[in-house]
């Protein structure tokens, strides 16, 4: 009974290691990605901006 508990707790513990490996690996992962597609997101609305005041000029 005290062996199983005792590996039992040996699991969690490394489980939740593993867990939380797995969850900064995730989060490095996410954080790249948002990075690396950032340049793209503030890209379109300065492409967005620069053909919008185009037909403000050519109107007036």
């Amino acid at each position: 009974m005290a062996y199983i508990y005792h590996a039992r707790k040996l699991f969690t513990v490394r489980g939740f290691k593993n867990g939380f490996f797995i969850y900064s690996l995730l989060l490095f992962f996410f954080f790249f990605l948002f990075f690396l597609l950032l340049p793209k997101l503030v890209r379109v609305p300065q492409f967005v901006f620069v053909f919008v005041p185009l037909p403000n000029k050519l109107s007036s």
